[in-house]
């Protein structure tokens, strides 16, 4: 039964993340920095790279609205699904922002660089769908449950002293 489970799920939601991923990323390091104003094959690879990045968008945003309305507010309760959403709106902002030159670069770049962090970390999860992966994705995600005010901890540390060094770097 679970073959069944998992051949459908690899071909119509894994290799399509895959695409969406790729094309992202593909997009964001290579394509939107090297803008040409005459046809050639890098213009062509870019547009189908925004083709294949629009066409999965779209997939996985429909694919939320469904869980958001079946499960109503309780979707927003599972970090997973925050990840998902918080994804696609960044992505969404970020091709948005570098198609319509309406937002700075500086802040295009934090947008991506978020973005990619939450698809890297997407993909990682989408790991556990492979047998030698999945016991590890499993011990990693009950380990982080159980450090969790570990991490609270860590987080403030790390945010106080890149605020102290923050500062220093105001003066260079």
């Amino acid at each position: 039964m679970w073959q069944g489970y998992f051949s459908a799920i690899l071909e119509q939601l894994f290799i399509p993340f895959i695409f969406y991923f790729v094309s992202f990323i593909l997009y964001t390091g290579y394509f939107s920095h090297h803008e040409e104003n005459e046809l050639s094959v890098a213009f062509i690879m870019e547009i189908m790279t925004l083709v294949v990045f629009g066409k999965t968008f779209i997939t996985f945003f429909i694919l939320e609205m469904i869980q958001i309305k079946n499960r109503g507010i309780s979707y927003f309760l599972d970090v997973w699904n925050l990840i998902d959403i918080g994804s696609l709106a960044l992505n969404s902002v970020y091709v948005f922002g570098e198609i319509t030159n309406s937002i700075s670069h500086e802040q295009l770049q934090v947008y991506a660089s978020i973005a990619i962090f939450m698809m890297w970390f997407k993909l990682f999860y989408w790991m556990r769908l492979f047998k030698p992966f999945s016991a590890f994705i499993r011990m990693i995600t009950e380990i982080i449950k159980d450090i969790q005010v570990f991490l609270v901890m860590l987080i403030i540390a790390l945010s106080a002293f890149a605020n102290i060094i923050f500062l220093l770097n105001i003066n260079r």
